[in-house]
């Protein structure tokens, strides 16, 4: 992976890590335990169902907590792609630059209005409304 792709990973994990360490409360303790669960899965890429080692899940649950502990009172910061600098919410702008590249960039607002990004390799690509044909809803492409 390019170095400015993995700086880039790093970079909108942070922002996931600090909506989490700020919103984990939203949750019932079963629910957050759950997501916690899944988190754990998908850190360690797991299939989903394949089970964690209940002593290797706590002590991981334990870190994160102490994570959090370190970083909730940072900011959601904005991303750095090469020279440019967007808002962490620019998803027009990043992606632009992140397509030609098989990427794609989501942010928003989910449940209790915890922020939530991503970024994912692009394999195929739909639109629905916008500029389209009269009479045509949808619109597919690669990335």
């Amino acid at each position: 992976m390019k170095p400015e792709i993995s700086g880039l990973q790093r970079q909108v994990q942070k922002n996931c890590d600090i909506s989490d360490a700020r919103h984990a409360g939203v949750y019932s303790l079963c629910g957050l335990l759950l997501r916690m669960r899944d988190l754990y899965k998908w850190e360690h890429l797991m299939v989903p169902w394949q089970e964690p080692e209940p002593a290797d899940l706590m002590e991981w649950i334990e870190d994160k907590e102490q994570y959090w502990k370190e970083i909730i009172e940072g900011e959601i910061a904005p991303v750095v792609l090469g020279a440019e600098r967007f808002d962490p919410y620019d998803m027009a702008g990043l992606n632009v630059r992140l397509r030609p590249l098989g990427l794609v960039y989501g942010a928003g607002y989910g449940i209790g209005m915890k922020p939530t990004f991503f970024l994912a390799e692009c394999a195929d690509s739909n639109s629905v409304g916008g500029n389209l044909k009269p009479g045509s809803t949808t619109k597919s492409g690669k990335c």
